[in-house]
C-alpha cells in the first residue's frame, strides 16, 4: 500500500512543493514515512500536522530536499524540529549531495 499527498503551499504565482508519502515496507509490513520538500516557512507546520493527523505518526524515515529554493526547503526547519527522525535526510542538488546525505540516528525524545 502507498499514499502520496501533495500539500498546497504558497499562493498564486508563488507556489512550492511539500509532499508527504508513506508505503508499506515489503519485508516488515510496517509503514515507511517520507517527506519530500516542505514548501515555504509557513508550510512546515501544515506538513507536520498533515503527517500527524493523516498518517498517525510523528516518525519520518526519510526527508528529501530537491533543491535549495525557499519554496521547497523553507518549511523544513519547523518540520525537522517536530519529527522523530528514524532514518536519513538527503539533498538532491549535486554540489552538496555527498555531504548532506547523512544517516541520522533515531531521536529518543
Amino acid at each position: 500500500m502507498y499514499d502520496f499527498d501533495f500539500l498546497p503551499v504558497g499562493e498564486g504565482d508563488r507556489s512550492g512543493d511539500a509532499i508527504a508519502a508513506r508505503f508499506t515496507h515489503p519485508v516488515t509490513g510496517s509503514y515507511v514515512h517520507i517527506v519530500i520538500d516542505a514548501g515555504f516557512e509557513k508550510s512546515g507546520e501544515a506538513l507536520v500536522g498533515h503527517v500527524k493527523h493523516h498518517y498517525g505518526t510523528d516518525v519520518v524515515d526519510l526527508a528529501v530536499l530537491s533543491h535549495p529554493d525557499g519554496d521547497h526547503i523553507g518549511g523544513m526547519a519547523k518540520s525537522s524540529a517536530a519529527y522523530v527522525w528514524a532514518g536519513s535526510a538527503c539533498t538532491a542538488w549535486p554540489a552538496t549531495a555527498a555531504r548532506a546525505c547523512a544517516r541520522r540516528p533515531r531521536s529518543t525524545s
